[in-house]
């Protein structure tokens, strides 16, 4: 958690870094010079905002980037065109459209993202380790409740902040592919739930089962 606040801290710092220099700046110049009219005025730090009236264009653009992803991946079905190869690929399946915000967002939806990265086996793949991670956290939470003892809240916490995080997909792509926060987050989660999974339940697949005890051993 301290390193996910850290690589927090340092984004944000270097995203603000500049505008606060041009501030300090101004504002020392201002005051050796506070006479003189033709100074601009500092510029305020205000983070980056989507303005009202770019909302309808917004949400048109997302459209056009979910159809084109999705005429690409019809192009490329079996391995996808290779997750650094996804704007330029998408660009070349539909050279009509005005595309220039796919470099930076993606196709502003994970699963279509996936599709077109890597096809239907490596998202085949992710669906089989998604289905694996869902049926062991059910299968713990019946094994916990025939021996008549409480939920773990942890686990809980976990499986829920990965459901979440995986319905905000459907409207982002920063998750796979990217060295985000959220996928820094989300991996964590799977790893620490899946580890509490092993802990609850007797037997997983990566669990080694004990050796039966010989007579000779008990002799």
């Amino acid at each position: 958690l301290v390193c996910l606040v850290c690589f927090e801290g340092v984004t944000l710092f270097g995203r603000y870094l500049p505008q606060a220099g041009s501030v300090i700046k101004n504002s020392i110049s201002s005051i050796l010079s506070p006479n003189n009219p033709s100074e601009e005025e500092p510029p305020k730090i205000t983070p980056p905002n989507r303005e009202e009236s770019n909302k309808e264009a917004s949400n048109s653009f997302r459209i056009t980037l979910l159809v084109s992803g999705l005429k690409t991946f019809s192009m490329h079905p079996i391995f996808g065109v290779g997750p650094r190869n996804i704007a330029d690929k998408v660009r070349e399946a539909v050279p009509e459209e005005d595309l220039n915000g796919i470099d930076g967002g993606g196709l502003h939806n994970m699963y279509v993202q996936l599709l077109v990265g890597v096809g239907i086996g490596g998202f085949f793949l992710f669906v089989l380790l998604a289905v694996y991670v869902i049926l062991s956290f059910i299968r713990t939470l019946k094994y916990q409740k025939k021996k008549k003892e409480p939920w773990e809240p942890a686990m809980l916490y976990c499986f829920v902040m990965m459901l979440g995080i995986c319905s905000y997909q459907l409207f982002e792509a920063n998750f796979m592919f990217a060295n985000t926060l959220v996928s820094i987050g989300f991996w964590s989660i799977a790893g620490f739930l899946m580890n509490r999974i092993s802990q609850q339940l007797p037997s997983m697949p990566w669990k080694k089962s004990p050796k039966p005890i010989t007579q000779e051993e008990l002799n």
